[in-house]
């Protein structure tokens, strides 16, 4: 019995040291697919980590998708193996137009796209700037397309480059309601925190109706 239980240990051993050894001998994704959203070439700001696409890929024993999600500046990043792919924004996922047809991407090594897409509005010639302590922007809000309303125009101040409406990443906020297509100007007074912090960077959102994602200006430090 001593003989048949040390062989059975030994051959379940060897048996877990051959599948371990298999298991180290799968090559790991190594190549970054890397890449912006953006309208005429122009990165969309958005929420940080909270717009996403899915990639989808045949093989590797995996057939749902692959979640990528969007940084504050519009960027992304992903390692995958190389092949081919096909990328399908999700509907209703950030500040655009449901008009976006799926993509297929080849990556073969690093790889480098961009993701055309057309939001509702746009924001230019902005301008923050901390003046004493008051935080004073101005906003060109443009309109790209009239399927859906602006519903409020804010200016969020916070200690680090996610700032945004959500996840607590701002310290102060004022809204702006209702908004101009064109010209518009918002100022918050921040003396209650500005010794608190080294660092304070501010930005300007706009919130359309019906969407909870909302598309922002570059984000810019004024401390």
């Amino acid at each position: 019995m001593r003989k048949n239980k040390l062989f059975y240990t030994v051959a379940v051993t060897s048996m877990l040291l051959i599948a371990g050894c298999s298991l180290d001998n799968y090559e790991e994704p190594s190549s970054f697919l890397t890449g912006k959203v953006a309208f005429n070439g122009n990165s969309i700001g958005l929420s940080h980590g909270k717009v996403s696409f899915n990639l989808y890929q045949e093989g590797y024993g995996k057939r749902g998708p692959i979640p990528v999600y969007l940084a504050f500046d519009g960027s992304f990043s992903a390692v995958l193996f190389d092949g081919a792919y096909r990328l399908e924004i999700i509907d209703n996922n950030g500040p655009w137009k449901n008009d976006i047809e799926p993509m297929d991407i080849i990556v073969n090594g690093d790889t480098d796209i961009e993701i055309d897409v057309t939001p509702y509005y746009f924001l230019t010639d902005v301008s923050i700037v901390l003046n004493g302590n008051e935080v004073r922007s101005l906003c060109n809000v443009s309109e790209v397309s009239s399927e859906r309303k602006v519903r409020q125009l804010f200016l969020c101040v916070g200690p680090t480059r996610f700032i945004s409406d959500q996840n607590y990443s701002y310290v102060v906020r004022r809204n702006l309601m209702p908004v101009n297509v064109g010209g518009n100007s918002i100022s918050v007074d921040i003396s209650d925190i500005i010794s608190e912090y080294d660092m304070l960077y501010a930005r300007l959102g706009l919130q359309m109706e019906g969407l909870q994602e909302c598309i922002y200006s570059d984000v810019i430090r004024i401390k």
